[in-house]
């Protein structure tokens, strides 16, 4: 059995990093990463092999860095080490291994606080840069866009019944108030305040009712619109109450639409309204030239 597993074990070993593929089953992947501090660099850019999980999507991760010191293992050397490990952003980028699939992934690393869905294309994808941890495990799991698990589905004809109304500046919305707690934990508390009554009420300040009534088509059919102004607006709803898949999913959208036109717009937006992912994903279109800085400078002049 040891040694079954034993050559089931895959580790790619980089200067600053080694990744070793746990298991690769199915719909998941699992990878097990450790940094490796080495000499003193000031720039490091290193990316892992390619997985390739259940003949469906493409993973690949990036680890760039600005500097690295190595452990002396005496007084503060070990703590300015770690300090500088801050400096280190993870990517990562997905890919469809069939051109006609539309498919998803979801990535969690509860070592890295990370839990984020991504569409699947061949952008790179940031994933964290705060302090890191030099060992953790990263989880991929794959899924078909047209079997995405929509738990509620089958409540959304009911919901002129629900006992929830969203208030918004110009009207209303009904739903079941614990399909919103399963959703925003944000919400989930306010609403614990309006349990015993039977019919409750929230207002959502600072939105439309059309954008509530979008909101309510993501909780129960995952539906997400197309045009850029309404994913900025559901973008914000899932930033501020912290409806996490929401956040990612418009994101991704949000970064299809940007253009050499638009991107300062964009990383204004994202700036005013601390979309800290948002805008290095924007910085990194540019980074990789997808967006180019000479087509920018045409709509300043």
């Amino acid at each position: 059995m040891i040694e079954e597993q034993e050559k089931r074990r895959f580790a790619v070993i980089n200067t600053n990093w080694i990744i070793e593929e746990v298991f690769n089953e199915g719909n998941r992947l699992k990878l097990r990463v450790e940094i490796k501090r080495g000499r003193k660099s000031f720039y490091i850019s290193k990316h892992s092999e390619t997985y390739i999980i259940n003949n469906v999507v493409s993973f690949q991760m990036r680890l760039d860095g600005t500097e690295f010191y190595r452990d002396m293992k005496i007084g503060s050397a070990s703590e300015t080490a770690k300090s500088r490990l801050a400096d280190v952003l993870l990517f990562c980028k997905f890919d469809k291994v069939r051109p006609e699939t539309k498919a998803y992934a979801s990535v969690v690393c509860n070592d890295l606080d990370v839990r984020k869905t991504f569409f699947t294309d061949e952008t790179w994808r940031y994933l964290c840069d705060k302090r890191m941890k030099l060992n953790f495990d990263i989880t991929i799991n794959v899924g078909l866009i047209e079997q995405m698990f929509k738990p509620f589905e089958m409540l959304y004809d009911s919901t002129d019944s629900g006992d929830l109304k969203l208030l918004a500046e110009d009207g209303s919305v009904k739903l079941h108030s614990a399909v919103l707690a399963a959703y925003s934990p944000v919400l989930k508390k306010e609403l614990r305040d309006k349990a015993q009554l039977q019919h409750k009420t929230l207002l959502i300040p600072d939105v439309k009712q059309l954008t509530l009534q979008l909101l309510k088509d993501y909780m129960y059919l995952k539906n997400i619109p197309n045009t850029l102004a309404h994913l900025k607006d559901l973008l914000i709803i899932g930033y501020t109450y912290k409806i996490s898949e929401l956040y990612q999913m418009c994101m991704e959208k949000v970064v299809t639409h940007v253009t050499a036109e638009n991107v300062y717009a964009l990383t204004e937006f994202a700036q005013r309204n601390k979309l800290v992912d948002l805008y290095l994903r924007i910085l990194d279109l540019i980074h990789n030239g997808l967006i180019k800085t000479e087509d920018i400078k045409k709509y300043f002049e």
